[in-house]
């Protein structure tokens, strides 16, 4: 901010580790309005279903968070600047209890009547032990027992993980795959071997009716015509069905592939690390 001419910035603070002094998400509607129709209107249930739920044009879903931050450091994600702003190391993935995680998801099945299908939109939701994973799938399954759709990372995908959360009642897996193997390795730090990733498929896709959504990133100037070639033979040995997401590759300022594309000449202006010219 700025106070007598002068910039005054604040130092970072520190991150808090216990994610569970936080509350849930206020949906209390006698206290809510929304901006609807270039009109100020009291939120009621039919509005809330609205504007909470759309979810790819699906209506029912309810989103949350089970954990701030990230394990993983791939050179495209903000989660990769995380070091440079935090260069006091401390713990930057952090997760909350499963009690608190499965009250909020009773507390919205009870008042929110229009939930059909739980989002768990951390970037990789099981990276942690196979004793939490239990212990979540558990006790999701006796309270709150919906389907649920959760993102993974496919080294972190074991056997015995998804045979608790398909049991709880996950219906739903998004997965990122993103490019081969030189790519994901040389480029996004993403030290994923072509095996794992085919592993990871052979384990999701064993589930029956399991819908499993990989994700690919496309416009890459470092992709060679080999590269494309080989991350299409990829796909093809995956089974079917499956759902396969492309997105257009953005370099955001500050991840560390945003730099090397600007030193590499990859760049020629800022708005280009932001814009496809899609003419």
């Amino acid at each position: 901010f700025k106070k007598d001419n002068e910039i005054i910035k604040n130092p970072i603070h520190p991150l808090v580790e216990d994610l569970d002094k936080y509350p849930y998400p206020d949906y209390e509607l006698k206290t809510q309005y929304i901006l609807h129709e270039g009109k100020i209107k009291k939120m009621d249930m039919d509005l809330l279903q609205e504007f909470i739920s759309p979810y790819f044009n699906i209506k029912g879903v309810y989103r949350i968070m089970c954990s701030r931050g990230c394990p993983f450091s791939c050179s495209y994600c903000y989660h990769s600047a995380a070091p440079n702003i935090y260069p006091n190391k401390q713990k930057y993935h952090r997760r909350r209890s499963v009690y608190h995680i499965v009250g909020e998801l009773e507390w919205v099945k009870k008042n929110l009547s229009f939930v059909k299908l739980i989002r768990i939109v951390d970037d990789s939701f099981i990276s942690t032990s196979d004793e939490w994973i239990k212990k979540f799938s558990e006790e999701y399954k006796k309270k709150v027992n919906l389907p649920f759709s959760c993102l993974v990372y496919p080294m972190t995908i074991k056997p015995q993980k998804i045979d608790y959360l398909y049991d709880a009642g996950m219906r739903h897996v998004q997965m990122g795959v993103e490019s081969c193997e030189r790519v994901n390795k040389e480029i996004y730090n993403r030290n994923t071997t072509e095996k794992q990733v085919l592993d990871a498929v052979k384990i999701l896709s064993s589930k029956k009716g399991l819908m499993c959504e990989y994700d690919m990133i496309i416009d890459n100037p470092y992709e060679t015509n080999e590269d494309k070639i080989n991350k299409v033979k990829l796909v093809l040995q995956f089974p079917k069905p499956y759902i396969l997401t492309l997105y257009s590759l953005v370099m955001y300022k500050p991840t560390p592939l945003y730099y090397r594309a600007k030193e590499d000449g990859q760049l020629r202006s800022e708005e280009e690390a932001y814009h496809k010219n899609m003419t």
